[in-house]
């Protein structure tokens, strides 16, 4: 491999590579970073920094952690316990887990020499769109090794699904586990190869639970899954597991999110109408909490949120699982476009309520909540 060189960059940077990367038509489907865990694997955290103990190589996640005290992670942060090598075996890139080579190597990505085109802006667009890929998928194991240590030390409340496909699920073979059928589906939908490779064989293997206990590849599935968002039943089995495999790497992104507080580094955009001029929006700019954009979609809203209460009413057991809430929320989000800090907790505020007092509740109730939500005095 070589001698290892440090290698770091600002986060506004990658907020501009991924900007770039998504509207690029590749087969790589890279998020935006309203991702706790892409976000903690780039930089780690603050809340972390006085906390080396969690970890098995104490001192190593103790620098990945260094903040000053108050420091707060901004497009300004750089990231940190990242080698570039001038060869990796068989890899782009490599993530080495808490304690696996002793203080020294745990906690660090390493990646290739060529990574270097991401910040010298060299190359074409298929080695940067490889090379973005590579950090980001690395970030991702580092976020989950953290979701790993949150949840040993019981900091985290993991759901059923993330704590059985992340640390219990069947590994048919090196490198064809849960974790990694997660980064797939997540950076690689459309590699035809990744998912043969990597996501089929570890369905293959862990099919009868799958099956059992969350109901995919059958009509239980939008039962358990598809319902609440008045959408649309899933029957192919395919995208029945690649939603599957979407809801659990975002119910373990939000795991984190509540333990370390969620930070809105980006705010996701409509593409701009042809013909219009406007520019993609490139990602460098931060979400305050002075949006003024105004809510849309009330009485979608409503009506989703009404219909919700009634399925919770008619079935708690089923429909109230933690699973179901996030997944709500996030649809509730998606169509009013809710972004300011008020809005988001008013929103919160209104599912807590629901999933505590259930039968407390009538349909009749639910446009106050709304109306309150839609007010534009938030936006003031």
């Amino acid at each position: 491999m070589g001698e290892p060189t440090n290698w770091e960059v600002d986060l506004g940077s990658v907020l501009k590579w991924l900007s770039v990367m998504r509207q690029s038509g590749s087969e790589y489907t890279l998020p935006n970073m309203n991702d706790s865990l892409i976000l903690v694997g780039l930089v780690g955290d603050p809340k972390f920094s006085d906390k080396g103990y969690l970890a098995l190589a104490d001192e190593a996640f103790s620098i990945l952690n260094q903040y000053e005290p108050g420091e707060k992670i901004d497009v300004n942060t750089r990231t940190r316990l990242i080698s570039k090598y001038d060869t990796i075996h068989g890899a782009y890139g490599q993530f080495i887990p808490d304690f696996l080579g002793g203080d020294f190597y745990s906690w660090q990505i390493h990646l290739r020499k060529s990574a270097d085109i991401l910040i010298n802006r060299t190359g074409s667009l298929a080695d940067r769109l490889l090379n973005s890929n590579t950090l980001v998928h690395e970030a991702m194991h580092r976020g989950f090794e953290i979701w790993r240590i949150l949840a040993r030390n019981e900091l985290i409340n993991a759901s059923q699904e993330t704590a059985w496909c992340i640390n219990a699920s069947k590994s048919p073979g090196p490198q064809i586990n849960g974790e990694h059928a997660l980064i797939f589906n997540k950076l690689q939908k459309r590699n035809r190869g990744r998912w043969e490779n990597f996501v089929q064989p570890w369905a293959a293997e862990n099919r009868q639970y799958l099956m059992r206990n969350f109901g995919l590849f059958g009509p239980k599935f939008n039962d358990r899954y598809v319902d609440l968002t008045n959408d649309r039943e899933i029957t192919a089995s395919k995208q029945q597991l690649s939603l599957w495999l979407d809801i659990v790497y975002n119910q373990a992104s939000d795991e984190v999110g509540e333990y370390l507080g969620k930070k809105f580094l980006e705010s996701p955009r409509p593409r701009a109408r042809p013909g219009t001029g406007s520019q993609p929006d490139s990602g460098s700019s931060t979400t305050s909490d002075t949006t003024s954009e105004p809510l849309k979609n009330k009485q979608q809203f409503q009506d989703i949120l009404t219909n919700a209460l009634l399925q919770l009413q008619s079935d708690k057991k089923r429909f109230g699982t933690e699973a179901k809430k996030q997944q709500l929320r996030r649809l509730l989000i998606q169509i009013s476009g809710a972004k300011h800090a008020k809005h988001l907790e008013i929103i919160n505020n209104m599912l807590d309520e629901m999933w505590r007092n259930t039968d407390g509740l009538t349909a009749e109730m639910m446009p106050v909540g709304v109306n309150v939500l839609y007010d534009p005095k938030w936006l003031n």
